[in-house]
């Protein structure tokens, strides 16, 4: 806390060029009527230049960013001085050189200093300068980049999950051999991603016009759990041939095969690639258009699916590639590689990855790395009913394909669950088109790499019916996502965001960055929370948390500045501008005004546009605020002239603050005398004040003698006991219950009565929250006789409701409000023992508001 009179004053659009000084961040209004309300806790962001010199300065700047500690949840306090942890940067900066793709780094401790970073790992451990990573070769067969994929990703279907769909005539979306393959490689692998009871299988023919004797005749089924044991199937309809399509018009299925339950992971086409045996007499290729399997339930599979191949495609030409998700999993590191072929074209930029290594001994195995699939990693890429794909569509090489699941944030939750939040983008002609959108899913832990696993949140429950998931963007609004912008989540620890989900994020490229919390991965979710302003024309964009190396009740951000150039920052709570303001549209009065628009009302009323200030011209310029009652007051924040849209030569130089209980006597709080920002935030010691009184000594940076206050913000510390649970002995009436002692009123006769000769009134704060601070408002406070006052008193703590210890003892009070500080504690019970209720004979204990705070609160 900062001591009485400190003074911190920034300008929010110049928070980014600040090193030292306090960020502390004003309220942000909410943008969704689905969202659960604005965050109701209190914090402030500061710059932290410490991780900038870790990371700037060791030639690992990136323009994308992914912490992963091993062996722990990314959240708040989990780190420590051993913990090993790997780092994925995007587009390197390596050694002064710019490298394209992913690298990866090895980073043991939390402590932000620089000689704790080790070099990159190179691939048989040895330390190097980067260990770049594209993706890995991958053998397929295909004419033209008529890969396999094509059979199992939806491409040319009419719909996603219906038998009766159709496929279109285009081969550009089938899959097509090599001319004249060996037997050897004459075959079709599909990967349903785990071991289960196979249902029906549905083949679509190759349906190209006039090229239909391409298609597959004859041929052979075999399954596998393994994918290197594979026995024969031969149930009904054996042996297999499949009818050649007509190539006319969009194709029905040709082929069903029953595969009647059988226990498989793997389902192996074969063919003998023979004219007139493995096809319909075309002399040396060999095709299909699609192939579908469900299970013994009816359930459509997702699947992957490879051919046999002496040709060798990277999935990402021109080595340019970047990462955009990372979790660590038991011993595996999971990330997702995200191919841009021809860099930064959209259509272009398309495929994604999932990859993995395998953690020997804490350190990262680079002989191990696989592709699990290029699928996108949280739903699977079928065309939506009714859209047809063009030309211009995202691709992989020559390979077209539709979808990708972009930017993506995962984490894990305690119920056993991996959750994952990103974009469904579709790319139009070299733009994202209305068709994006903003998906959750989750997989149990256990089955992270079986797609069919994944279900997906559609507005009220989980389903495994992706095309059914609700598109969040209706809940946040069109800011989160998907364009530039690398979400971050994380279930907080400690603090207020204690058990609370915190989604990071920046509203697109160039943006501001905000925060929302929730109780659960699929909300409801608070409305949006300032965390960074942009600055100006400043090009940002990429903001991401690192929670797990701070402490609870803090976390840290970044974002990309620049291109490559990272800049870190620290959420924290305590002071702050985020709380309730509590000079929102109280009365206020003024010295005078320039003009009647002008009015000293105007600097309460929650706006800084259309010239909403109050002003003045006068020698004695002041405006005083009325906040109604006495309240615990700690942080002020004023937005001057510039904060409007006026030229910051006329923001307020200096002033000074006063405060007052009755309006009469005043006690100076801050004075500020050469302020130069559009916005300026004055924390104190936190003190009782009803009345507030801002004195403009030097209204501007020049000789113009006009007063300008676009804002006067007045704010409190984080009362522990608001609305929190309350019980007590008694009440002299059932309007008189204890709950009225904890609802923030003071008016309407608000309060708890006790006639009892055991008068105490106990509140659960809901968690063990440490304390400091109480403030009690008598008989006076609700405008009943001083004489009701409580004379003597005292208050006690618990942790468990059953063992209490007295940290107050009052004996002789006579004040309408008292306020007894102690020295911080834990507690989550607080009791107040009434034992001499009045100041006469009358037995009533009358306590209108008891409020509890702590150190950060």
């Amino acid at each position: 806390m900062l001591k009485k009179g400190l003074r911190q004053s920034i300008s929010m659009v110049l928070l980014s060029a600040m090193t030292l000084v306090l960020g502390v961040i004003a309220p942000v209004p909410g943008q969704s009527v689905h969202a659960a309300g604005p965050y109701e806790g209190t914090y402030q962001v500061t710059p932290a230049p410490e991780w900038d010199d870790v990371f700037n300065n060791t030639n690992h700047g990136g323009d994308d960013f992914q912490w992963i500690p091993f062996g722990i949840k990314n959240r708040q306090g989990q780190g420590t001085a051993s913990t090993k942890s790997a780092i994925l940067f995007a587009d390197s900066y390596i050694n002064g050189n710019f490298i394209y793709g992913s690298s990866m780094g090895q980073y043991t401790g939390i402590t932000a200093n620089k000689s704790l970073i080790n070099w990159f790992w190179g691939p048989n451990g040895q330390k190097q300068s980067y260990n770049p990573m594209w993706g890995i070769e991958k053998a397929e067969s295909g004419y033209s980049g008529t890969v396999a994929w094509n059979l199992v990703s939806g491409y040319g279907m009419s719909g996603i999950r219906n038998t009766s769909d159709t496929h279109d005539t285009d081969y550009r979306k089938m899959w097509l051999s090599d001319r004249s393959p060996s037997a050897a490689n004459s075959y079709i692998i599909i990967d349903a991603y785990a071991t289960r009871n196979l249902g029906k299988m549905y083949i679509w023919n190759f349906n190209e016009q006039g090229n239909t004797s391409k298609g597959l005749k004859n041929i052979k089924v075999f399954t596998s759990t393994d994918g290197v044991n594979y026995t024969e199937f031969t149930g009904s309809g054996y042996p297999f041939q499949i009818p050649q399509a007509s190539g006319t018009a969009p194709n029905a299925y040709n082929k069903m095969i029953d595969l009647n339950s059988t226990s498989a992971r793997y389902v192996k086409i074969t063919f003998n690639p023979v004219s007139n045996d493995g096809n319909w007499g075309f002399p040396d290729m060999y095709g299909l258009s699609a192939v579908r399997i469900y299970d013994n339930s009816g359930k459509k599979l997702v699947l992957s699916a490879k051919a046999g191949s002496t040709v060798t495609r990277n999935l990402y030409p021109n080595n340019q590639s970047w990462n955009e998700s990372a979790i660590s999993l038991g011993n595996y590191v999971y990330f997702v590689l995200h191919g841009a072929a021809g860099c930064c074209t959209p259509y272009e930029a398309n495929a994604t990855q999932l990859m993995r290594y395998t953690i020997n001994n804490g350190a990262i195995d680079f002989n191990s790395l696989i592709a699990i699939d290029g699928l996108p990693l949280a739903y699977y890429p079928d065309i939506p009913s009714g859209f047809s794909p063009n030309a211009h569509d995202a691709r992989v090489g020559n390979t077209y394909r539709v979808k990708q699941f972009e930017n993506l944030s995962y984490w894990e939750d305690d119920d056993g669950y991996i959750y994952a939040l990103g974009a469904d983008e579709t790319f139009t002609y070299g733009a994202w088109n209305e068709y994006s959108k903003l998906l959750l899913s989750r997989v149990p832990k256990n089955s992270f790499e079986d797609f069919n696993a994944r279900e997906y949140w559609n507005g009220t429950a989980w389903t495994s019916l992706y095309e059914t998931a609700a598109n969040l963007k209706d809940v946040f609004g069109n800011d989160v996502g998907p364009v530039g912008n690398n979400p971050g989540f994380f279930k907080a620890q400690g603090g207020q965001l204690d058990g609370k989900f915190v989604l990071v994020y920046m509203e697109g490229v160039d943006g501001s960055s905000f925060f929302r919390v929730a109780d659960r991965p699929s909300g409801p979710w608070s409305d949006k929370n300032l965390l960074y302003a942009r600055n100006g024309n400043e090009h940002i964009y990429n903001t991401g948390a690192v929670p797990f190396i701070s402490q609870n009740g803090e976390f840290y951000f970044y974002l990309i500045k620049d291109e490559h150039t990272m800049k870190f920052f620290k959420y924290s709570e305590g002071q702050s501008g985020k709380g309730t303001n509590l000079a929102l549209n109280k009365a206020a009065t003024a010295d005078s005004v320039c003009d009647p628009s002008e009015s000293a009302a105007k600097a309460v009323d929650g706006s800084i546009i259309n010239n909403s200030k109050w002003c003045s011209k006068s020698n004695n310029r002041w405006l005083q605020i009325d906040l109604g009652s006495v309240q615990q007051v700690n942080q002020f924040v004023i937005k001057h002239a510039s904060e409007g849209g006026e030229s910051s030569s006329l923001n307020t130089k200096a002033y000074n603050i006063q405060v007052s209980n009755d309006g009469t006597n005043w006690s100076t709080v801050v004075n500020v005398s050469n302020n130069t920002g559009g916005v300026t935030t004055d924390n104190i010691t936190s003190t009782s004040a009803r009345y507030i009184k801002l004195n403009v000594t030097t209204p501007t940076q020049t000789t113009d003698p006009a007063a300008r206050i676009y804002e006067f913000e007045v704010y409190g510390p984080r009362n522990l006991a608001l609305n929190k649970a309350a019980t007590a002995d008694s009440s002299c009436d059932p309007s008189e219950s204890a709950p009225k002692a904890v609802d923030g009123s003071v008016i309407n006769n608000s309060k708890w009565c006790s006639k009892s000769n055991n008068r105490w009134l106990q509140v659960d704060l809901g968690s063990a929250q440490q304390v400091n601070r109480f403030v009690i408002k008598h008989s006076s406070e609700g405008g009943e006789s001083a004489s009701y006052n409580t004379k003597a008193y005292n208050i006690q703590i618990s942790n468990d409701g059953t063992n209490w210890n007295t940290v107050v003892n009052v004996t002789n009070n006579t004040n309408g409000i008292t306020v007894d500080n102690i020295t911080a504690v834990s507690a989550r019970y607080i009791k107040l023992n009434v034992t001499t209720p009045t100041q006469t004979t009358d037995p009533a204990a009358r306590i209108y508001e008891f409020e509890v705070y702590g150190p950060s609160s």
